[in-house]
């Protein structure tokens, strides 16, 4: 006997919502990529091991173009890391102010950082 099933139409509002979320996901992923890119450079440039005459603009010019115009978010994360940078190197000049930069503390010091940071 063939049984009576009635068709329900998903609930919109949490298919919505799951659009909207997988939408921010991708976008917080997108520019934790971005984030992680950058910071790698400014370690690897500190180490030398980076050509310091290709800029963090042109790296970002290099990545792949997306269905979506993401350059307003990109130029705010670098001019947000790069904020950020200064501020870090000015309050790690003025905590440190006469303690010996010598290499070894310094290399644990940023190594820690890098850690905590990514």
């Amino acid at each position: 006997a063939p049984t009576n099933q009635e068709f329900k139409m998903p609930d919109m509002a949490k298919l919505l919502a799951g659009f909207v979320t997988g939408a921010v996901q991708t976008t917080v992923t997108f520019v934790r990529a971005v984030a992680d890119v950058i910071l790698l450079r400014f370690a690897m440039m500190n180490m030398g091991v980076v050509d310091v005459q290709v800029s963090v603009p042109d790296i970002l010019d290099m990545v792949p173009n997306l269905a979506l115009n993401l350059d307003f978010i990109t130029d705010n994360v670098y001019e947000l890391l790069n904020m950020v940078s200064v501020l870090f190197t000015e309050a790690l000049v003025d905590i440190f102010e006469g303690v010996p930069r010598c290499e070894g503390p310094v290399l644990t010091f940023s190594a820690m950082w890098l850690v905590g940071i990514t």
